[in-house]
């Protein structure tokens, strides 16, 4: 098990998260809500409201979010399947919130997966 995962796991309430993803039937990346870094748009408000198609359907003109550059730069459907995973320019973004740290923890998964 690489350190990374080990690190994802001891992430705060990461069992119930899984859990809930699990009861669904779905292994919480096959998902298309779940976005290129692994955070689900599901539970957004903006989302929930129509306001934001989701990162996967929106047009991003010339200032895309770096996920969505890099993923469809390299051809990748997540972060967690690119070489460089974890990489710095995302190590911020992966601390900033619960579902952030969620995030990281499915592209712990589908790096483990490959």
């Amino acid at each position: 098990m690489s350190q990374f995962f080990q690190i994802a796991v001891q992430i705060e309430g990461i069992h119930a998260i899984l859990e809930a993803e699990n009861e669904g039937g779905t292994d919480g990346m096959t998902d298309p809500m779940i976005a290129y870094c692994g955070v689900d748009c599901a539970p957004c408000p903006d989302y929930a409201g129509g306001k934001c198609p989701g990162c996967r359907a929106t047009e991003w003109g010339d200032d895309p979010c770096l996920p969505v550059r890099c993923c469809r730069e390299k051809g990748i459907a997540l972060c967690g399947e690119c070489e460089r995973f974890p990489c710095r320019n995302m190590a911020d973004f992966y601390g900033e919130s619960e579902g952030h740290k969620a995030a990281y923890l499915r592209m712990c998964i589908v790096r483990e997966k490959r």
